[in-house]
């Protein structure tokens, strides 16, 4: 599984010059000592911490590693808001604007070291393939050297050259590198760099990397977003075309009691909505792993927002663009966050037996989503040095078509279940489709989104409807462009949680 970006990063810096005092005498010696110096040492190791957790992202393999993360993100946010607090509300103390803080990107990367670190990539490659021909070379000349001792040698001879050439192999990648443990996220790149010596820079920068460490957090603790899928059991249509689910399914209007889910009553774990492989599924536990995951993804997008409406706007930047405090850049993390959030409350729509059109539009809001931050990434101006990151545009691209296909999927439900067998078919036929492009495409997508398991399901529901309708149907199967007009707008489900600053004026002496 990957995440659609790298974690930001910073360089090390001491905070011991941060405070300074503002009111001096004649002869320039401050007239009181600086009482912030321990606190200063104390922000000095947290930001350390909290950087070397970052630089070593590409090792965090699960969610109690990624909440070491945040937490220590958090607790130095935390401390140096107090700080900011205390500082502006104390006259003879002011900030000395002394220290640049340099922050590297998630999302932009820099096209000519880019370059560089490309061909710099196939020298080292290069080099290795020579240095393993060369070796092989030898070990192929002993075994020759081997074969002519056999006649008129001694044995001493023979004994040596067995002991060169028995135990030796020819050498592949696996001697000549150390086994690696892959990285959860995207391969990394040249991230692009901002700097600024304001402190306002620093605390947006910390809040902008506790937002995108909490969505990745969440991918590390909900078993890669996973989507949930049902066992399709329907081998008849319904007598009426009211498209009513036979599965005690809800209204439309009774959407927002999907989540936050408190029934106490077991129905939710019915086993009826799980299959023979799933018997071991554990409802309870899903659903409340699955309300953490989506509160934190709601309150990633409330950061981000906040960020954009109240903390860009203090920060004098001429080139604000080139960082991931570019205010589309921000919209891009809000809009993600809530579309990750809406594809997994739309997958406990499926276990809890909503009807199909309403988690057909659910999961066409989350590709709609996917579609507008493709489209915001186009707008992006951005100079000749540095470009957006194309592996996100790539991942943000793979995951848009998989919902857009397990849309289809229910889109073909939906009209199965008020007889228009032509139209499912047509519908389901377009989900395969998208399905087996992806399955067949060397990317993440296969494991991180149960790409074969949504294909398998697929097929099993396209041969039913297809053998349904040529059994008793008899309906012509329309293009899917024809009926792409019928497909209805997607339906939102979660919003954004409203960042709260609990940060309250604290002195520290």
């Amino acid at each position: 599984m990957y995440f659609y970006m790298r974690l930001p990063n910073t360089k090390p810096v001491s905070l011991l010059d941060l405070v300074k005092v503002s009111n001096q005498n004649d002869s320039g010696v401050p007239v009181l000592q600086n009482p912030f110096l321990e606190k200063l040492l104390d922000l000095t190791r947290l930001r350390e911490k909290m950087r070397t957790l970052l630089k070593d992202a590409d090792n965090i393999h699960d969610s109690f590693q990624a909440n070491a993360l945040v937490e220590s993100i958090s607790l130095y946010m935390t401390e140096l808001q107090l700080l900011k607090t205390s500082v502006e509300s104390t006259d003879s103390f002011e900030f000395s604007e002394q220290i640049v803080f340099v922050w590297n990107s998630s999302l932009l990367e820099n096209r000519i070291s880019g370059a560089t670190s490309f061909y710099t990539k196939k020298i080292r490659e290069t080099t290795k393939s020579d240095l393993k021909n060369s070796l092989n070379n030898q070990f192929s000349n002993l075994r020759l050297m081997k074969q002519s001792f056999k006649s008129g040698k001694s044995g001493k001879d023979l004994e040596l050259l067995n002991s060169n050439t028995d135990n030796s192999e020819v050498l592949n990648d696996e001697k000549l590198e150390a086994p690696k443990t892959k990285s959860l996220l995207i391969e990394s790149f040249v991230q692009r760099s901002c700097q600024s010596p304001n402190l306002d820079f620093e605390l947006a920068n910390v809040l902008l990397t506790l937002g995108i460490a909490k969505v990745f957090k969440s991918y590390t603790q909900f078993n890669n977003f996973e989507f949930y899928l049902e066992s399709e059991d329907l081998m008849l249509p319904f007598e009426n075309s009211t498209g009513k689910n036979p599965r005690d399914a809800k209204p439309l209007k009774a959407i927002k009691n999907i989540f936050p889910f408190n029934k106490k009553d077991g129905k939710g774990s019915d086993s009826r909505l799980l299959s023979s492989s799933k018997q071991d599924f554990n409802f309870a536990e899903y659903e409340k792993l699955l309300s953490k995951v989506v509160l934190e993804l709601r309150e990633s997008a409330g950061i981000f927002h906040h960020i954009l409406t109240n903390v860009t706007g203090r920060i004098q930047l001429t080139d604000l663009g080139s960082s991931d405090l570019n205010p589309t850049v921000l919209l891009i993390l809000q809009k993600l966050s809530l579309a990750d959030a809406d594809r997994l409350v739309a997958g406990k729509a499926v276990a809890l037996g909503y009807k199909s059109n309403v988690i057909s539009r659910m999961l066409l809001f989350v590709s709609e989503q996917y579609s507008n931050v493709l489209d915001l990434a186009e707008t992006i101006r951005l100079d000749a040095i540095q470009s957006l990151n194309k592996e996100f545009n790539k991942s943000i691209k793979r995951r848009r078509e998989f919902v857009s296909g397990l849309a289809l999927i229910y889109l073909a439900k939906d009209a199965y279940e008020k007889n228009q067998f032509g139209e499912s078919v047509s519908f389901i036929n377009e989900s395969q489709s998208i399905l087996t492009k992806l399955s067949k495409k060397s990317s993440e997508i296969s494991n991180d989104c149960s790409i074969q398991s949504a294909l398998a399901y697929c097929n099993s529901i396209h041969n039913l409807y297809i053998k349904n309708n040529d059994t008793f149907g008899f309906e012509a199967v329309p293009s899917f462009e024809s009926i792409k007009s019928k497909i209805p707008s997607g339906r939102p489900f979660n919003d954004i949680i409203s960042f709260q600053n609990q940060t309250q004026k604290q002195a520290f002496f």
